[in-house]
């Protein structure tokens, strides 16, 4: 499993192992989703984590991953360690 980068132009954000990211897309899809992959969250689950993110979906994806942390967050009720508030300065 590869490692997986977030990058914008060509500059790196972050490094992400690939286990992580799988569990992530995979938690997201099993939890949350319950008609099956991106059907709740197109950008992310098929855009994104497909590797290809478009300009013009920036803020649908940024939409997106604030509602799957306020869900995660109150299914499994207490405060996560990760967040994805930092992705939108700038």
């Amino acid at each position: 499993m590869r490692d997986s980068e977030i990058r914008i132009g060509g500059e790196v954000f972050a490094r992400i192992s690939g286990r992580v990211t799988e569990a992530f897309f995979a938690t997201v899809s099993y939890r949350l989703e319950p008609r099956g992959w991106g059907t709740r969250f197109p950008a992310v689950l098929n855009d994104l984590y497909g590797g290809r993110l478009s300009a013009k979906r920036v803020s649908v994806a940024l939409r997106e991953l604030e509602t799957i942390e306020n869900e995660l967050r109150a299914r499994f009720g207490r405060k996560s360690d990760v967040g994805f508030s930092g992705l939108a300065a700038a």
